[in-house]
C-alpha cells in the first residue's frame, strides 16, 4: 500500500510538473547585436499556454540577430531576433540615375570649389560628375 501510495505521487508530480528550458539572455541585449553563447543561458520555466512564443533550447541561436531590447535573463522570445544581417530585412532594388538629373548641380559651382571641404561636398553629391 505504501508502495503504491509513492509511485502515485511521483506520477502526479510528473505530471504536474511540465516545465520547460527555454533560453534566455545573459545581460542586456541592444538591437544590432550579434547573439554569442556567452549572451545565452537556459531557463527552466512553466509555460502551459505561451510556450511556443519562446525559443527552446534546442534551437541554435548563435549568430541570429537581436531586434529588440532584451534585460538580463529575461526570456527570448521568438520576434525578438532574425537571421537578416544588421537587424533589417533588405532587398536589392536597382535605381537610374542619369547625369541629367542633377541639372541644378552647376548653380552651385561658385560656392563650392572655395575650399577643398566644400569640393569633397561637391563630389559626394554629384557622384556622377567625376
Amino acid at each position: 500500500m505504501i508502495l503504491l501510495a509513492f509511485i502515485a505521487a511521483a506520477l502526479i508530480n510528473r505530471e504536474s510538473n511540465r516545465t520547460v528550458l527555454v533560453w534566455g539572455s545573459y545581460g542586456e541585449l541592444a538591437p544590432g547585436d550579434v547573439i554569442a553563447q556567452s549572451d545565452l543561458v537556459s531557463i527552466r520555466v512553466m509555460l502551459p499556454e505561451n510556450s511556443r512564443r519562446y525559443i527552446s533550447v534546442n534551437a541554435d541561436l548563435i549568430g541570429t540577430v537581436v531586434v529588440r531590447k532584451l534585460g538580463a535573463h529575461e526570456l527570448i522570445p521568438i520576434e525578438s531576433l532574425t537571421n537578416a544581417p544588421y537587424g533589417i530585412d533588405t532587398r536589392e532594388t536597382p535605381i537610374e540615375v542619369l547625369k541629367n538629373d542633377f541639372s541644378w548641380m552647376p548653380l552651385l559651382y561658385p560656392f563650392l570649389f572655395c575650399s577643398q571641404l566644400s569640393k569633397s561636398l561637391f563630389l559626394f553629391l554629384n557622384p556622377l560628375y567625376i
